[in-house]
């Protein structure tokens, strides 16, 4: 009943870890390519970078901020490409 409250919460847990975590250094302006499959449709936000991400299909790969992806994967929706 509540599946989209859990989905977020899951969500939520994930990006404050990410946020937690020491940070990489990536060079300003890299583009990191991750494969997305989790639930859509999702807009997220990168938290080192404020990137708004809008994802329309699962299973795809998405071109991301480099300084974000590493919190991505971390959510269990993403993966190294």
């Amino acid at each position: 009943m509540s599946c989209c409250g859990d989905r977020r919460a899951r969500l939520a847990q994930g990006l404050r870890a990410a946020q937690s975590a020491p940070a990489q250094v990536v060079p300003p302006g890299a583009r990191v390519t991750v494969r997305y499959g989790g639930p859509v449709p999702m807009v997220l936000r990168g938290t080192a970078s404020g990137e708004i991400y809008r994802l329309v299909k699962a299973d795809s790969d998405v071109e991301v901020d480099g300084r974000d992806a590493a919190a991505l994967i971390r959510t269990g929706w993403f993966a190294r490409s």
